[in-house]
């Protein structure tokens, strides 16, 4: 009686050994621990922490040269260029026994750029011609206002504003090492007219420049198909914001005030009515910003409704539709009381606490918002602002860089995480909105009017990487300097804003 199951058990051991049965075993393992996430605003679901994007210390580019309104560029070749208003309309005598040299003493009669070529490590000025060594381009004379943007075929374009007379531009065709060669001398009349502000855009060999003409002229918008030399009227738009072009088919999208969007579909003759949100307002707020294009088509802007709120849209189809609206008040809010908050120690000396310690939660204040844009639903909103709920031009505390990464915001329920860019203030004390306006006050050393951030800042996504590049200006590392210095901070570590596929590939908006 014993035989039989022990004939049984050797039979069926030969046949598993022998693969002569189909049995499957199936082995279950038992999960591991969920992993560790930060805490969500009801309805977005949970950032994990191993993906919190990680920054550099914040890097000071220049500490002489000026660094209001700073604009910044990736090359296809992997450098970086960053240029910055000369501070002329900025000046701030925030020390009345300050010898202010810094404001002429490295001008070359252009506006500067800077360049680096190890991810923002380090940083160079790029002159101009004849060794002058404090300019960026061709015989174009500026004193404020750059802008870039990089051609397909990699050949970088600027822009600079001669005192409201006339905006000029130059190219770069080797890296943005040089920008004079004898088929391109650039040009130094490239508006054609009187202008204020101008942006550029570019898609395959067309160039494009608008800007806010003072002349009341019809036409406000230009295209060169020869990089610049010579200038064509296509036709007017309805907005006075940055403008992008779609590298996929050549459709143009224009900032109105950053709560929403003008489209072209024809390289800037003809344009759309302005595409808002529903119930998107800016609050009379200043939004100098441009819209962000993700790698799927996806249009995102950015605004501030009276700097007490800050929100994020997005359409899939050039503002025919908004399916993606979302108030990022009540993330920074969620974030505020584990962030470094500063106070006023008394005779300009800023403590911070590091590390941070607990503080009351709050709404916080959102000046100059900008967004940046990688993968599909994959952005990133920056702006400056405060852990303080009073008007930016009245406010005597301390200000900081922030930026909420949001993963699939073409979704139903994204991810956010908000992160302070700069633990140490960038500025202390008002910020004056009123453009040139402020000079008035500023010059007599009145707070109210200190202009020395300019009117905006800009981030960039790096194509290789998808990290998040930030310059802005900062006056708070020089306070007795009357301008601004340019302050550059980079990703290095946490999630990506590009997919693997997307890497190398992606070309960012921005310059």
């Amino acid at each position: 009686m014993r035989v039989l199951p022990f004939l049984a058990l050797s039979l069926l051991s030969a046949a598993l050994f022998s693969g002569c049965t189909q049995t499957e075993v199936t082995v279950t393992v038992s999960p591991g621990p969920a992993p560790e996430t930060l805490p969500a605003v009801a309805g977005f679901r949970p950032f994990p922490v191993v993906d919190v994007p990680q920054f550099s210390k914040p890097l000071i580019v220049d500490n002489v040269r000026a660094g209001g309104e700073p604009v910044i560029a990736v090359t296809q070749e992997g450098s970086i260029l960053i240029s910055a208003h000369p501070g002329f309309t900025h000046y701030h005598p925030s020390d009345p026994t300050h010898i202010p040299l810094e404001i002429l003493q490295e001008y070359g009669g252009q506006v500067y750029l800077f360049r680096s070529t190890d991810h923002g490590a380090t940083w160079s000025p790029i002159g101009a011609p004849g060794g002058m060594g404090k300019g960026p381009r061709s015989a174009g004379l500026g004193v404020s206002d750059p802008d870039f943007t990089v051609m397909a075929d990699g050949t970088i374009c600027y822009t600079d504003l001669e005192a409201l007379a006339a905006a000029s531009t130059s190219c770069s065709e080797d890296d943005g090492v040089t920008w004079l060669t004898a088929g391109n001398p650039g040009n130094a009349a490239a508006s054609g007219r009187p202008v204020d502000r101008q942006w550029l855009a570019s898609y395959q060999d067309e160039f494009y420049f608008t800007a806010n003409y003072l002349s009341g002229v019809d036409m406000n918008f230009r295209a060169s198909t020869d990089k610049g030399m010579t200038w064509e009227d296509r036709g007017t738009t309805p907005c006075g914001g940055d403008v992008i072009a779609n590298p996929a088919n050549g459709h143009l999208y224009q900032s109105c005030n950053g709560v929403g969007i003008t489209v072209s579909t024809d390289g800037g003759r003809t344009w759309s009515e302005p595409s808002l949100p529903a119930k998107a307002s800016d609050g009379g707020t200043r939004n100098m910003n441009e819209p962000a294009l993700d790698s799927a088509g996806n249009v995102w802007v950015t605004w501030t409704d009276g700097e007490r709120s800050l929100h994020v849209a997005g359409t899939p189809d050039e503002g025919k539709t908004w399916p993606w609206v979302y108030d990022l008040t009540p993330h920074f809010r969620l974030a505020s009381d584990s962030m470094t908050q500063c106070i006023d120690g008394g005779e300009g000396l800023i403590v911070c606490e590091d590390p941070p310690v607990a503080h009351e939660k709050t709404n916080g204040s959102y000046v100059w918002p900008w967004v940046s844009a990688g993968s599909a639903g994959r952005i990133a909103v920056s702006w400056i602002g405060s852990f303080d709920t009073e008007a930016s031009d009245s406010y005597d505390g301390a200000w900081f860089v922030f930026t909420a990464y949001l993963i699939d915001a073409n979704s139903d329920a994204p991810a956010v995480v908000v992160r302070q860019l700069t633990p140490s203030p960038i500025h202390v004390g008002p910020i004056c909105q009123a453009g040139t306006l402020c000079q008035a006050t500023s010059m007599q050393g009145d707070p109210s009017g200190d202009r020395r951030l300019g009117d905006f800042f800009e981030t960039t996504v790096e194509p290789g990487t998808g990290y998040l590049l930030g310059s802005w200006a900062n006056t708070h590392d020089y306070p007795d300097d009357v301008v601004g210095h340019v302050q550059f901070v980079r990703q290095i570590g946490g999630v990506s804003l590009l997919t693997d596929e997307d890497k190398g590939t992606f070309t960012p908006m921005q310059g």
